[in-house]
């Protein structure tokens, strides 16, 4: 049955990916003012393909969908653009060599993010600027700021900053969300090959999400420091009492 599943999905991704592309190229031709568009075709492309590989979503709480803001959450892999895309029209962030991924580099490039790049504080400092712009356009901005993915069983790992400096600029709520999966296999991290992980992927019967939108953080007079440690405070709490519910 793996099998025949995954030679129903992969051509289905591949439909479901040029149709949202033909259905942007508007918006591609208006420059800044044809972003909000994106972000909404976006989220409806992470729905879709969400429904082609079974993704069974179990939601707590919600994110206003015509407001600006930061969806703050903790990063177990690439299936997290899934779940989370649907949340919310978003604008996403991943690293610069995700740009190199087969078919997934493809995907989000389509989607204009805003690359991270950490090489230098001028990059820093760039990447700081593009977020403000995505957030003056009414946008919400999708960040991992662990900077890596996780297994799902080491906590949360440190929050890098960064992105916590345009929330404080443009005085936009964040919203602390926590994903866990089911299946302790889903999660991508570390050293694995990306291609297996993705036929895998692909050949299970479904994927089950749990997501829990947290109270939002407002920036007020925090530091971007300290707005980045409340909010991986509250994020880590809520990983804690999952992690414990697991335990036999």
């Amino acid at each position: 049955m793996s099998i025949l599943r995954r030679f129903f999905r992969i051509p289905a991704l591949i439909i479901w990916y040029l149709f949202i592309i033909l259905m942007s190229i508007p918006s591609r031709f208006m420059g800044d003012k044809g972003s909000p568009g994106i972000a909404a075709l976006t989220s409806l492309c992470m729905v879709g393909a969400s429904r082609i590989v079974n993704l069974k979503l179990k939601l707590k709480g919600s994110i206003p969908r015509n407001k600006p803001g930061l969806i703050v959450s903790n990063h177990l892999g690439y299936v997290d653009l899934l779940v989370q895309g649907a949340l919310a029209p978003i604008k996403v962030t991943p690293k610069s060599d995700v740009a190199k991924w087969p078919f997934i580099g493809l995907v989000v490039a389509s989607a204009r993010p805003i690359w991270i790049q950490r090489s230098s504080k001028k990059a820093s400092a760039q990447t700081a600027s593009e977020f403000s712009k995505a957030i003056k356009q009414g946008i919400c901005l999708l960040v991992y700021p662990e900077g890596t993915s996780s297994d799902g069983k080491s906590g949360v790992l440190p929050f890098k900053s960064t992105a916590f400096e345009a929330a404080i600029i443009s005085q936009v709520p964040i919203y602390p969300v926590h994903i866990r999966y089911e299946q302790s296999e889903v999660p991508y991290h570390g050293d694995m090959d990306f291609g297996r992980h993705l036929w895998y992927i692909l050949g299970l019967p479904g994927i089950d999400a749990e997501v829990r939108v947290l109270k939002p953080i407002l920036p007020g007079g925090s530091t971007r420091k300290e707005l980045a440690e409340r909010t991986r405070q509250a994020i880590a709490e809520v990983d804690r009492r999952s992690s414990k519910k697991e335990t036999p």
